[in-house]
């Protein structure tokens, strides 16, 4: 386990729920452990987010530090456990790879902004699989970034887009 490997005794967390919980919630603290909802299993980086935070409210608690609440106390405890932090909660670029798939459905197929590096640089190729199974790939020029999708015949699927393969390092050969 991530959190044992950076140090921390896990030893507080005896249940551990997967539940449904509205999609903004990630965990939620229980007396002897946590319940954690889908969206805390969306990378193994969050989950070792959301688990190290659950073990320090624990240790908190553990310590005596939450029995009594005041006007700032829960900012208190909030800073307390940011500050000690070893996992932080990644940055996702879904939305940013969302709009590369709308802006090719949309019919541009150059020039889009690279979630990485952040330049107008990504070019739309495909593959064809068969009939009926095509792949979408998204490179960009200036940087390593690529990112592929499969599905049916893209509504602005070109033969001169099509590419038999994708070399080394996803730079798109003939």
């Amino acid at each position: 386990m991530a959190l044992q490997a950076a140090g921390y005794d896990t030893s507080s967390i005896k249940v551990l729920i997967r539940t449904d919980f509205p999609a903004i919630y990630r965990g939620m603290s229980l007396p002897d452990g946590a319940a954690l909802g889908a969206e805390a299993f969306r990378s193994q980086e969050v989950l070792n987010h959301v688990l190290e935070e659950e073990l320090l409210h624990l240790q908190q608690k553990a310590a005596g530090l939450a029995e009594e609440f005041g006007p700032k106390t829960a900012a208190e405890l909030e800073k307390e456990v940011n500050e000690q932090r070893k996992f932080r909660l990644p940055k996702s670029d879904l939305k940013k790879r969302i709009s590369l798939l709308e802006a090719a459905n949309a019919g541009q197929l150059d020039g889009l902004l690279c979630p990485q590096c952040g330049k107008g640089a990504v070019s739309v190729w495909f593959t064809r699989r068969s009939d009926n199974d095509y792949w979408t790939w998204f490179l960009c020029d200036l940087c390593d970034f690529e990112m592929r999708a499969q599905g049916d015949r893209p509504l602005h699927y070109s033969p001169d887009r099509e590419r038999s393969a994708i070399g080394k390092r996803g730079k798109v050969t003939t």
